[in-house]
């Protein structure tokens, strides 16, 4: 038998003998890989920034040069302005700015809100969540909002992580959710044509 042959049959056995860790990655036993606690407290703390910016968790959790991109939020700023693979946020720094405006504005109509982990998948340095975003409608006749007090609001997304070598800190992030589903219980009118600026007229 040929060592070719060979090899072709023994890597997949190899492959399945390397411990599966509980989110799902592989860890080949070096000191290389994320551990389960390791992921469980990036994770958690990404997932804080996501509802609760601070600048101390951001400083500990991503790095300087830090990238997110999401052409969902792209989408909502306005494809004609934000192109499809546009970084949405080009620094920490950038990021903070924008989650502290965003999240004071949500937090101001938005009660009890959550980012729930639903799956966590991992390989030595990338962390993918797919989550849940809830929350309950605080206001009435908020402008441009037919929600009223005590609507349940909510979306599904899933973020990749990509950590910096050595660091663990978050080098980049790529972001996709569910946009459309917020704004439908949150009572806002959605239209949308393209080269039609009055479609919502």
């Amino acid at each position: 038998m040929k060592s070719s042959t060979v090899l072709a049959f023994f890597l997949p056995v190899l492959a399945l003998s390397v411990p599966l860790n509980k989110y799902g990655g592989h860890n080949d036993g070096s000191n290389r890989c994320l551990t389960d606690d390791q992921v469980t407290t990036i994770q958690t703390n990404w997932r804080s920034l996501l509802i609760n910016i601070d600048s101390a968790t951001a400083n500990s959790t991503l790095t300087p040069d830090f990238q997110l991109y999401s052409d969902s939020d792209n989408f909502i700023k306005g494809k004609a302005v934000v192109p499809a693979g546009t970084v949405t946020d080009a620094s920490r720094a950038a990021f903070v700015a924008r989650q502290s405006l965003s999240q004071s504005i949500l937090h101001s109509r938005v009660a009890g809100i959550t980012l729930t982990p639903l799956q966590i998948l991992h390989d030595c340095s990338q962390i993918a969540i797919r989550w849940r975003w809830q929350g309950t409608w605080n206001v009435n006749n908020a402008t441009g909002f037919d929600a009223k007090i005590g609507d349940p609001v909510g979306f599904t997304g899933i973020d990749v992580l990509e950590l910096e070598n050595g660091t663990n800190l978050i080098k980049t992030a790529y972001t996709e959710l569910n946009a459309p589903e917020f704004f439908w219980d949150a009572g806002v009118k959605i239209c949308f044509q393209r080269n039609n600026a009055s479609a919502c007229s």
